[in-house]
């Protein structure tokens, strides 16, 4: 996961990303997969899937240091 978050790039975002979805299908319920994922997404600027990922991490577990970061940035995020 860290590999994948090490090469976002703004200008190449798909080489981040490309390791993220293959994550998806075999661990559908890590936090820290949604959690980054949402980073990410929030980097893009693409905030209502940013949300969505967000929010399941969250349901993964609210009290947990990547749950309580990622209602922080939830709480942060803009207004759609």
């Amino acid at each position: 996961m860290a590999a994948a978050v090490g090469l976002f790039s703004k200008a190449k975002p798909e080489l981040a990303f490309s390791r993220f979805g293959p994550l998806i299908r075999p661990y559908p319920r890590s936090q820290s997969v949604r959690f980054h994922l949402g980073e990410l997404l929030i980097w893009i600027g693409r905030l209502q899937k940013a949300r969505q990922e967000l929010r399941l991490a969250v349901a993964e577990g609210r009290t947990t240091p990547l749950g309580t970061t990622a209602r922080e940035f939830l709480a942060r995020l803009p207004a759609r």
